[in-house]
């Protein structure tokens, strides 16, 4: 059975988006508002390089800037981690092939 996974996702930007030196990927937090008396969706995100420079050749990085509103797409996948103690973390992360800064346009 082949699925689809794809996500459509807008909200603002939790800090500004900066990719490590020398990394191949950067990680972003995309906040969106559930509307009055709901908490506040937080979306732990990463983009690879290659693809942000594939599909977002007008963006520069240091545009995506902490507040900003953008629009992204992408899928969901697994994100486990151990910590330092021992204890097993699950979650999900959205992995991104195009930002759009929505306050831009």
């Amino acid at each position: 059975m082949n699925t689809q996974n794809y996500i459509h996702l807008s909200g603002r930007l939790t800090a500004d988006v900066k990719p490590n030196e020398g990394s191949t990927f950067a990680r972003l937090c995309i906040a969106q508002n559930q509307g009055e008396g709901n908490d506040t969706l937080f979306m732990n995100c990463v983009i690879f390089k290659k693809e942000f420079e594939k599909n977002n050749q007008t963006i520069p990085w240091d545009m995506l800037k902490k507040g900003h509103e953008v629009f992204v797409t992408g899928k969901i996948r697994p994100n486990n981690w151990t910590d330092s103690e021992g204890t097993v973390h699950k979650g999900y992360e959205a992995v991104l092939n195009k930002i759009r800064d929505t306050d831009t346009d």
